[in-house]
C-alpha cells in the first residue's frame, strides 16, 4: 500500500518573542514524494497540529513552498526566494505575520546552502506580497513589512467611515485606529495598567475581533504609550486569540501612534513575550513609506507529526 504523503510530516517548532509556530517546508519534505503539495494540507490537519493538547501546538502554522515566479518585490528585483502561507489554529488564513517571517528567514539562512555568505535582502512572498528580510545577527532579523493602508476597503469594513476613528465602543475602549499591515488591525489606546489590559483583552478580544464592522474579522490591540519612543502592547490575533507577541500588531500600533502625533518614527514595543523595534520610514521624508520591524527568532524543537 502506498504511504500517505500526509502520514508522517517533519516540522520545526520556532518562536519569535513567544509567538510560536509550526514550520513545514514543503520543498524538502522527507516523504517518498519529491514535492510536497501544499494544497493537500487541509483544515483538519491544521487544526490538529496546532492544537496544544492533541497536536504540536502553536499560534500559527507556516507552510513553505517554491517561489511564485510571477510576483516580484519591484520591477527590477529577482523573484522571491520562497513563498509561504500562514494558517491560524482555526485553519483560517492570515495575510501577514512579522514574527513568523523572521522565523522563516532564520530557518532559511541556517539550512539553505545557497544562502551561505549571502548578505543581500532575502525576498519572501506571502499572499501576493513580497517582504524583504535582512539578517542583522545570528538570531535577529529586520523585515520590511510593507506600507500601511488606511482606506476602509483595505480594512474590509462593512461601512464607509473614518478608519482612524472607528465607531466601536466597549467598556473603557472606544474609537480604535484602523490600519492594514497586509491584514486588518484595530488599535485601542488606553492608560490602564498591565493587569487590566491583559484581563480585558482576554474578555473582550473575541467580541471585538468579530465586530460587524469587519467583513473578515480583525486583529485587536490594547496599547499604552509610555513615552514617545516606547509602547506597551497586548494583542488578540484574529483566529488565534491572545498571543505573547504579534509583529504586524506592533507595526499597526506604532503607525497609529505616529499618525496621532504621540510617537516618534522609531519605537520599542514591549509585549508579553518581549520587545520589537518598529520604524516607519514615512517620518524621515523617504518616499517608500515602508515599516521596518526588527527582532529575534529562535528554535524550540524538531519533530515528525503523524495525522
Amino acid at each position: 500500500m502506498k504511504k500517505n504523503i500526509n502520514s508522517n510530516i517533519p516540522f520545526i517548532k520556532m518562536q519569535g518573542l513567544g509567538n510560536d509556530f509550526v514550520l513545514i517546508d514543503a520543498r524538502i519534505n522527507s516523504s517518498s514524494e519529491k514535492n510536497f503539495n501544499i494544497n493537500s494540507i487541509n483544515q483538519k490537519f491544521i487544526q490538529k497540529i496546532a492544537d496544544r493538547r492533541y497536536g504540536v501546538g502553536c499560534d500559527q502554522v507556516l507552510l513553505l513552498n517554491e517561489a511564485n515566479d510571477t510576483i516580484k518585490h519591484n520591477i527590477n528585483s529577482p523573484k522571491p526566494y520562497i513563498s509561504f502561507s500562514i494558517f491560524n489554529p482555526d485553519a483560517s488564513k492570515a495575510q501577514a505575520c512579522g514574527n513568523g517571517t523572521r522565523c522563516i528567514a532564520r530557518y532559511l539562512y541556517d539550512n539553505d546552502k545557497n544562502l551561505i555568505n549571502y548578505n543581500k535582502a532575502l525576498l519572501l512572498e506571502v499572499e501576493g506580497q513580497v517582504l524583504a528580510v535582512q539578517k542583522i545577527s545570528e538570531r535577529n532579523f529586520q523585515v520590511e513589512m510593507g506600507k500601511p493602508k488606511f482606506d476602509p476597503s483595505d480594512l474590509g469594513l462593512t461601512k464607509n467611515c473614518d478608519s482612524e476613528n472607528l465607531p466601536i465602543a466597549i467598556g473603557d475602549y472606544k474609537n480604535p485606529f484602523g490600519v492594514s499591515i497586509g491584514n486588518p488591525h484595530a488599535v485601542f489606546f488606553s492608560q490602564n495598567d498591565d493587569e487590566k489590559l491583559l484581563r480585558d483583552i482576554n474578555i473582550l478580544g473575541e467580541k471585538l475581533e468579530n465586530n460587524t464592522i469587519f467583513k473578515q474579522r480583525a486583529n485587536i490591540s490594547f496599547a499604552r504609550i509610555e513615552a514617545d519612543d516606547k509602547v506597551t502592547l497586548f494583542v488578540w490575533e484574529r483566529g488565534a486569540g491572545n498571543t505573547l507577541a504579534c509583529g504586524s500588531a506592533a507595526c499597526a500600533t506604532v503607525v497609529a501612534g505616529i499618525k496621532k502625533g504621540w510617537l516618534k518614527k522609531n519605537v520599542n514595543v514591549k509585549m508579553q513575550g518581549g520587545k520589537l523595534n518598529i520604524e516607519w520610514r514615512a517620518m524621515d521624508n523617504k518616499s517608500d513609506n515602508v515599516i521596518l520591524m526588527t527582532g529575534a527568532a529562535d528554535y524550540s524543537f524538531y519533530g515528525n507529526f503523524n495525522l
